[in-house]
């Protein structure tokens, strides 16, 4: 499946992943989600067109549940992956130095286990 229109991308993941809906509503979608970026070159494309990783590193820093914050680290990789700016890199080492995910180890430790990991992709 292709996503068609990188301008609702952003607006439908905000909906649906981030609102009102259950825990398992949310893992459902950040599944397929995953596999819709993992399958086609051209849906990173959109979704890095649609500024899909400053929403899923700011997702990443207010997140408290560490299941969906496991999920969303796997789509920075995947998002970044694709193609990562200057301005996403600082706003990466931003996170790193911040309250919630510096002063946590296994957020940092997971942040920069996505940084290391989609380096190699």
């Amino acid at each position: 499946m292709k996503l068609r229109f990188s301008n609702i991308i952003l607006s439908h993941a905000c909906h649906f992943l981030i609102g009102q809906s259950s825990e398992s509503l949310r893992h459902h979608g950040l599944n397929v989600f995953q596999q819709l970026l993992r399958d086609s070159i051209s849906n990173r494309a959109s979704c890095v067109r649609a500024g899909m990783l400053n929403f899923l590193l700011d997702w990443f820093s207010l997140e408290d549940n560490d299941n969906v914050i496991l999920k969303v680290a796997q789509l920075i990789q995947v998002v970044c992956g694709h193609r990562i700016s200057g301005k996403d890199i600082r706003k990466i080492f931003a996170l790193l130095r911040s309250e919630k995910v510096g002063s946590r180890q296994q957020y940092s430790s997971l942040l920069l286990t996505t940084v290391s990991s989609m380096l190699n992709e």
